[in-house]
């Protein structure tokens, strides 16, 4: 009687262990809670969204009610060659992802067209375009006839970057834009090499 209540006993005290540890590995290993409670039981979540890029080293941001405007132009050529390219994406507070291409000359609309662009090619585009800085000043007086290309990213109606690059004689008032169009996807866009 003695040896089985021993056994007893033991066998509540494993199980008392187990129970203990089992909650504490529980604790550890449950998802953190990154949110707040407001007084009628809605969740506001503080952490923004994030999401990896394959071909990239680097955390993006999940930009909802964004736009990026980007154009570019091939310089102060006559009318019937000059062209100037824009691309205005967003994406809503939904997250779906709109763009639009356009090609104009000084006074006209040439070509106009959507172009797919996904939710996390936006995020890195975004990502990209707020790692431009702003360029020099009249470091190109007395160039003329160049090229010009300019940036844009809001933030609802919020202005977040506003830059604006000229390009004339191999040289670039604002190299961090130039890199910006050489080393993101925007040329794919620019380019109208993407189709909707």
């Amino acid at each position: 009687m003695f040896k089985m209540r021993n056994i007893k006993v033991y066998i509540f005290v494993i199980l008392g262990i187990l129970l203990i540890a089992g909650i504490g590995i529980y604790e550890f290993l449950k998802p953190s809670d990154n949110s707040e409670k407001t007084s009628n039981n809605d969740i506001i979540i503080v952490d923004e969204l994030s999401k990896t890029c394959d071909d990239c080293d680097k955390t993006l941001n999940d930009y909802r009610n964004y736009t990026l405007v980007y154009s570019s132009d091939n310089g102060s050529l006559p009318p019937p060659y000059h062209r100037e390219r824009t691309l205005t994406a967003s994406k809503n507070t939904e997250g779906k992802v709109t763009a639009e291409y356009e090609i104009n000359d000084y006074s006209t609309t040439l070509e106009k067209k959507e172009v797919y662009i996904s939710s996390e090619q936006f995020d890195s585009l975004v990502n990209d375009a707020l790692l431009v800085a702003p360029g020099e000043s009249d470091s190109l007086d007395g160039c003329t006839g160049g090229t010009s290309k300019s940036l844009q990213v809001f933030e609802g109606e919020k202005s977040i970057i506003d830059v604006y690059s000229y390009n004339c004689a191999g040289k670039t008032t604002n190299k961090s834009l130039e890199d910006f169009y050489t080393e993101s996807e925007i040329g794919k866009y620019i380019l109208g090499e993407s189709e909707g």
